[in-house]
C-alpha cells in the first residue's frame, strides 16, 4: 500500500499532465470520475462496446467544465457517449443522464449525408455529430476516431427497494438509492439483466419535487420532502399514490 504522501504525489502528477496514448486514467477532480483516451481508431459501436467491456461507459458530458477538462486534457478528436440513433435529432447519453448541456460546433449537428448518429468532439472541445459503420456508403468505410471511456466516481449505495417494472419485461424493478461525490441519485434497476434503466440525480433537497423514473410509463414517482431532523425520499406510485417506501438521507 502506498503511503499517503506518495498517494498525493501520485494524483497531482495527474492533475497537471495530458493524457497520453492508452495513458492510466485521469482522475476528474471536480466529480472524482477517472477518464482514459484509447488510440485505437474504431467506429462507435466498437468503442461503446470496448468501454462497456472495462466496466466504464463512452465519456459524457453535462457541463462547461467538465467539457473544458476533457478537452485540455486529452486535446484530440475522440468518440463521445452521445447518440440519435433512436430519434433523429433527439440527442441523449447513452447513461440515461439529462441533455442539458451540448456545445455544438457552428452548424451542427447536420446530418451531413445522413446516419450521422454519434457524438464526436473536435480538437478545440467543440461537438460534431458523425456516422457509424457504412457511413458514407459503398467502399467508403464509415468514420473510425479514438475514444475515451469514463469511470463513475464509487457509489455508496443506501437503499434498494422493488418498484412495479418500468422496463418492459414484466419483472418487477428495483429503485436504488445512492451517494456520489456528496450528490444522491435515484436509479432504476432491470432485475433481470442488472442493467440501469434511468438516473434521476436528486440534488439538493427541498420542499417537494416529484421525479418520474420511469422513461414511459409513469408507473413510479418520488416525492423528496424536508423533514423535522433531516429529509427523506418517499417512493409513491403514480397512480394510487400510496407510499411504497420511505427513506430516510443520512444528515
Amino acid at each position: 500500500m502506498l503511503k499517503e504522501a506518495a498517494v498525493v504525489s501520485s494524483l497531482a502528477v495527474l492533475f497537471m499532465n495530458p493524457a497520453q496514448a492508452d495513458s492510466a486514467k485521469l482522475v476528474n477532480p471536480a466529480n472524482g470520475h477517472s477518464y482514459q483516451r484509447f488510440d485505437t481508431a474504431v467506429d462507435w459501436p466498437t468503442a461503446k462496446n470496448a468501454c462497456a467491456s472495462l466496466g466504464g461507459h463512452l465519456a459524457t458530458i453535462t457541463s462547461q467544465a467538465e467539457n473544458d477538462w476533457i478537452q485540455s486534457s486529452f486535446g484530440t478528436e475522440v468518440w463521445l457517449g452521445g447518440t440519435d440513433e433512436a430519434q433523429e435529432g433527439t440527442w441523449k447519453w447513452i447513461t440515461g443522464e439529462e441533455w442539458s448541456y451540448s456545445n455544438w460546433y457552428s452548424g451542427e449537428p447536420n446530418d451531413y449525408r445522413g446516419g450521422e448518429d454519434y457524438l464526436q468532439q473536435y480538437v478545440d472541445g467543440t461537438w460534431n455529430d458523425n456516422g457509424g459503420p457504412g457511413y458514407g456508403g459503398p467502399g467508403y468505410g464509415g468514420n473510425l476516431f479514438v475514444y475515451l471511456c469514463e469511470w463513475e466516481a464509487s457509489n455508496e449505495y443506501l437503499d434498494v427497494t422493488m418498484i412495479p417494472n418500468v422496463s418492459g419485461d414484466g419483472v418487477q424493478d428495483q429503485a436504488v438509492l445512492s451517494v456520489n461525490s456528496g450528490k444522491y441519485y435515484l436509479r432504476t434497476i432491470n432485475s433481470a439483466t442488472s442493467k440501469q434503466v434511468r438516473q434521476v440525480a436528486v440534488g439538493a433537497v427541498v420542499d417537494i419535487k416529484a421525479i418520474a423514473l420511469s422513461s414511459g410509463e409513469k408507473q413510479i414517482s418520488v416525492l423528496i420532502t424536508k423533514a423535522t431532523g433531516g429529509s427523506v425520499v418517499q417512493l409513491r406510485d403514480l397512480v394510487t399514490l400510496a407510499v411504497q417506501k420511505t427513506i430516510t438521507l443520512p444528515k
